[in-house]
């Protein structure tokens, strides 16, 4: 039947399990496995249809990466693009988050048991993901901003794919502010001064000029509220105190003091300073990222 109507696939499924009985869960399960078949299908309603639909395309996706047939240009013949996106409109719209990084291990881990190693190709198959999830995202978020979320997303470990909306989400309500591209800008800098710079000890007894005493203390008192913002996903507070927390004293910070001084302590410290807040604030949107607004 399916081969001749090959859009009731998994729908004839879930008749016969009905017919044999079967619990309704599990019968609506095998018809939602194949959800979304397009751009335009709905996405599976049930948990256990979503977990079918997300092991099956993540499979596929690992498999066909591993042996190098991942798409070329326009030609997909395994339609790996649409099992991305399905994964993604199933995290972002279904009844299940997909945690990505896992599920790719779980589907390697498998086929390691029969003696395949795909290690090789899982760079490969992140970065198809990051170009549909940039697609996707992209579709409804300016692409910068997309960009300094999932680039932070990315090095935080690449787990729930909803977590890579909420940080979107929390910098499009920062982006509405009047400080945007203020802080946008003092952050940058302070990233592209000390970001590959090792966030150590402070050592409070250098801190020598008034400016970089006062963002120490901001910074002693603000940091750690920022953190437990961001482990808690909660993106919007957490930018909301970098943006009324410590924007005025970076600024200051950098309008005041000398950060690459001639002395080797006072230097290592500033940096210092500048990697802890560097360390902290990247790990919820990569500043760098973004573009001054038009």
């Amino acid at each position: 039947i399916v081969f001749e109507f090959p859009e009731l696939q998994g729908q004839m499924g879930r008749f016969y399990a009905e017919r044999e009985g079967i619990d309704a869960g599990v019968a609506l399960a095998i018809e939602e496995h194949y959800k979304p078949a397009g751009a335009s299908d709905d996405v599976p309603t049930s948990v256990l249809g979503a977990v079918l639909a997300v092991a099956d395309r993540v499979d596929t996706l690992v498999g066909c990466f591993g042996i190098g047939q991942q798409p070329k240009g326009n030609a997909d013949p395994f339609g790996l693009r649409r099992a991305a996106l399905g994964v993604i409109r199933i995290a972002l719209e279904g009844p299940l988050d997909v945690d990505l990084a896992h599920w790719l291990d779980r589907a390697a881990a498998v086929y390691a048991t029969q003696g395949h190693d795909f290690a090789k190709s899982r760079a490969a198959l992140d970065g198809f993901f990051d170009g549909r999830l940039k697609s996707t995202l992209g579709a409804d978020y300016p692409s910068d901003v997309v960009d300094a979320a999932l680039s932070a997303w990315r090095e935080a470990g690449a787990h729930s794919i909803r977590d890579l909306r909420e940080r979107v989400d929390g910098l499009m309500t920062l982006r509405g502010t009047a400080a945007y591209e203020a802080l946008a800008h003092a952050f940058k800098r302070v990233f592209n001064i000390a970001g590959e710079h090792a966030p150590g000890e402070l050592d409070d007894a250098l801190l020598t000029e008034g400016a970089e005493q006062d963002l120490a203390a901001v910074w002693a008192k603000a940091g750690g509220a920022i953190d437990a913002a961001t482990a808690k996903r909660d993106y919007a507070t957490a930018l909301e105190l970098v943006a009324t927390e410590l924007k005025d004293p970076v600024d200051r910070f950098f309008d005041d003091v000398l950060v690459m001084d001639e002395d080797e302590a006072l230097r290592a410290n500033r940096l210092t300073l500048l990697a802890r807040i560097a360390h902290s604030v990247s790990r919820i949107v990569h500043f760098h990222k973004l573009q001054p607004q038009g």
